[in-house]
């Protein structure tokens, strides 16, 4: 069988054209499992970077995607495949526009405007330092899980949640080192709404072929998606709040390099309130280079407690 990442890549890169700038995305068979989303349906970052890709695809290769912005419309099924529709809004002499929407059962499910550049040299050079945080083999995510599941004062309903975040970490193609689990899990609130955490894709190991400037942006706008309003959610308890993406901004500054590094994430919530959480993020390679800065709203709900719940004071 297929290394994890090898199928990752080929959901992400090989689309299928079907004529007039419209691209389908592939569907994985049974006997090759991949995570690609929760019961409620498509991972948001997987169809953000399919949409890229299918926008690569109508590029001249000597432009590179610098920024994107996009709006999650509508859940996506999993057992269906996505039709992304290009649209070319501008070929300039240094810039290029595209509008790119997903569309699944004839409806939009998500919608992406990006712009792509020639390389240019820097004029000035700027950059946000990376913060000294724990380094990703000192930290051991699955162990601090299995010690919580463990844990005799923890509500039924707590211990669920968290078995459940096992399972979805232990199939997501990326690994995931939180710098603090208790913040990350929100089973302690944070100082200040920042959460830090190393991410790397999983099985990625093997892969020997170097990343082009293109494959690096549809990797990061994948990572881009992974945790990012976690930081809005520091003072809410793990299974208490229903949570999803509204929109999706990334801008692209450094590339990946290689996809078995582990970059580090920042998470900052910079206001939540009136059933939202606006965020912002930060990708760094371990040099200290910036690879990506993200801006994500998502929505927020608190889960009302069951009668169960509320009798056994769970709630």
């Amino acid at each position: 069988m297929s290394s994890y990442f090898s199928r990752l890549t080929k959901l992400l890169f090989e689309l299928e054209s079907v004529g007039g700038n419209v691209y389908r995305s592939i569907l994985i068979p049974g006997s090759q499992p991949l995570w690609q989303g929760t019961r409620r349906g498509l991972f948001g970052g997987q169809v953000a970077a399919q949409c890229l890709s299918a926008a690569y695809k109508t590029v001249p290769e000597d432009r590179l995607c610098h920024s994107f912005h996009s709006y999650f419309i509508s859940l996506g099924d999993q057992a269906l495949p996505v039709y992304y529709h290009v649209r070319q809004i501008r070929d300039g002499r240094s810039y290029t526009s595209r509008m790119i929407e997903g569309v699944q059962k004839d409806k939009t499910i998500f919608s992406m405007i990006a712009s792509f550049s020639k390389p240019e040299a820097d004029i000035v050079h700027i950059t946000q330092p990376m913060p000294k945080t724990l380094q990703p083999e000192d930290l051991d995510l699955m162990g601090f899980l299995a010690a919580l599941i463990a844990n005799e004062d923890l509500s039924p309903n707590l211990r669920k949640a968290v078995k459940q975040r096992v399972e979805q970490f232990t199939h997501v193609p990326v690994e995931l080192q939180p710098t603090d689990p208790l913040v990350y899990f929100r089973v302690r609130p944070s100082d200040e709404p920042t959460v830090h955490s190393w991410v790397r894709f999983r099985e990625a190991q093997e892969t020997k072929a170097q990343l082009s400037s293109q494959q690096s942006h549809i990797l990061t706008t994948y990572l881009a998606d992974m945790g990012i309003l976690v930081a809005g959610l520091s003072s809410v308890r793990l299974h208490k709040a229903f949570v999803t993406s509204l929109d999706h901004s990334v801008y692209f500054h450094e590339p990946m390099l290689s996809p078995s590094d582990y970059l580090l994430s920042e998470s900052h919530c910079l206001y939540g309130g009136r059933g939202r959480t606006s965020n912002k993020g930060n990708l760094w390679r371990r040099d200290g280079s910036l690879v990506a800065t993200i801006f994500q709203e998502g929505l927020v709900r608190m889960q009302r407690p069951t009668e169960k719940e509320r009798a056994s004071g769970a709630a």
